[in-house]
């Protein structure tokens, strides 16, 4: 009977590993479902509000961007909130209206973050304009899309982004082209640097560093999981984004550079220079400081 006794406890080991394993698992699943179900609703419900904008008779495009780009903004912080993004800022605080805003991009995340913190229309490449849902609040925002492998696009753009800079709302872009690893700056585009130049608008580099993931540091993983880059897929990216309870972003405003302040500022690939040398010090600002 003792035998039998000494060899049930192995057993009521696995059975209580188990146990808490199936549990752990079940509270993870609803947790991606109730985010899911909250994120699909937010969505409906900023996709009614934009076509009603839309839908107003007696206002200019003007007065709608600036009501869409408010909306967008309570949008920006609700999927935040829902998606359990925490963001803390430094640097530049005064940020004036009509400003270009320049910064680095590792994840779509990227967009509700800077859309929380500043009154924005994004230019986004034009295969975002497809996506499910996302797409059609992209274009009701107001988002300027371009085909970058396209030169006429890309002019269209320029001309679409500069009537909104005059009109006085801020301009987001992710100059890199793409998404980077979260570890290493990409080299900056300098095409749409035409676009404040040609303004004179103000430049505002941004970072934006994902320090900690569930209370862990991303600089202690090999592979940053908040970076959606080369080929991951994007379903499997987002579905992991839906179990964790805590994303931690930090956000840091350099000082705006431009035309207005005397810079010496000649062409658009200086431009992209000194910029992009603003947003690395930054992303190297934080990195030591919230490792």
């Amino acid at each position: 009977m003792m035998s039998m006794k000494g060899h049930s406890w192995p057993c009521i080991g696995i059975m209580l590993y188990s146990s808490h394993y199936y549990y752990g698992y079940i509270m993870l699943m609803i947790r991606r479902v109730y985010k899911i179900v909250l994120l699909f609703g937010l969505n409906l419900l900023f996709l009614f509000v934009g076509l009603l904008i839309r839908a107003v008779p007696f206002a200019g495009r003007s007065k709608k961007t600036h009501w869409a780009v408010r909306g967008m903004m309570f949008w920006a912080r609700a999927s935040c909130f829902v998606m359990g993004i925490r963001i803390q800022t430094s640097g530049f605080q005064r940020r004036p209206t009509g400003v270009f805003v320049v910064s680095n991009h590792s994840s779509y995340t990227d967009i509700p973050v800077l859309g929380s913190m500043i009154p924005t229309v994004f230019l986004s490449k034009q295969e975002v304009s497809s996506w499910f849902l996302f797409g059609r609040l992209a274009r009701l925002g107001g988002t300027v899309f371009v085909k970058r492998e396209s030169k006429t696009s890309t002019l269209t753009a320029v001309r679409e982004a500069g009537e909104r800079l005059v009109e006085g709302t801020n301009i987001v872009i992710f100059p890199e082209g793409t998404t980077d690893d979260g570890r290493q700056l990409k080299e900056f585009k300098s095409s749409f640097f035409a676009i404040p130049l040609e303004t004179a608008a103000l430049v505002l580099p941004v970072s934006i560093y994902y320090s900690h993931v569930d209370g862990v540091s991303t600089a202690l993983s090999p592979d940053n999981e908040m970076a959606w880059h080369d080929n991951r897929d994007l379903f499997g990216h987002f579905w992991n984004l839906l179990s964790k309870k805590r994303i931690d972003v930090k956000l840091h405003f350099s000082q705006v550079v431009g035309l207005r302040d005397g810079s010496p500022i000649k062409d658009r690939k200086q431009f992209a220079l000194i910029t992009r040398q603003s947003v690395q010090e930054g992303l190297d600002m934080l990195k030591t400081r919230h490792q």
